[in-house]
């Protein structure tokens, strides 16, 4: 236990300062955290304590060709669902911004396989269609109550179109108006 407390903490320290996340734009397939040093025991050290945790990584070097004369870099690679949870259930991070970025890599993982079953056994739960007809009839667009409840517009459509509750249609002149006591209410 203390070994693999020791090794979360290495591995943690050695990302704040030298690691990285990626994510593609669809968030489905770049998914990788990286960790760069030009010190081979550094990397040798942090590899080792990766397996202690059960983490899988790949490793390579890289040397830049604009620069010849820098050292060669070195990358740890961790990919693959089952390696990132563990990253983010032992080591995490400390800096909030790359946690956050870790935490959507971790969610973007849960959306992909199970978006469809999720979606239609939303729209069976009466807490969830109750929230939406609630929102909706306080006066929210569908793309506030979207934000709101994390859903599609597609969703709600069909918790209203099942309610039998009116859809808004808004004309472009009322969209505009909406928009500008938007941003009046922000200012």
């Amino acid at each position: 236990m203390v070994e693999k407390l020791l090794a979360a903490a290495y591995v943690k320290g050695l990302f704040d300062g030298e690691g990285s996340v990626s994510q593609s734009a669809d968030g489905r397939r770049l998914r990788v955290i990286r960790i760069y040093n030009t010190d081979k025991s550094i990397i040798d050290h942090a590899v080792s304590c990766l397996q202690i945790l059960t983490i899988t990584s790949t490793v390579f070097w890289r040397q830049d060709k604009r620069y010849p004369h820098w050292k060669p870099i070195c990358a740890v690679l961790i990919q693959g669902r089952r390696n990132i949870v563990l990253f983010c259930r032992y080591i995490n991070a400390t800096s909030p911004i790359k946690r956050e970025k870790l935490r959507q890599l971790r969610c973007s993982y849960r959306q992909v396989g199970r978006y469809r079953r999720y979606r239609y056994h939303r729209l069976k739960s009466p807490l969830f269609c109750h929230q939406v007809v609630k929102l909706y009839s306080e006066g929210m667009t569908m793309r506030q109550v979207g934000k709101k409840l994390a859903c599609t517009r597609e969703t709600i459509s069909q918790v209203l179109k099942l309610k039998d509750y009116p859809i808004r249609h808004y004309s472009p002149q009322e969209l505009g108006r909406m928009g500008q006591l938007a941003k009046q209410h922000r200012a």
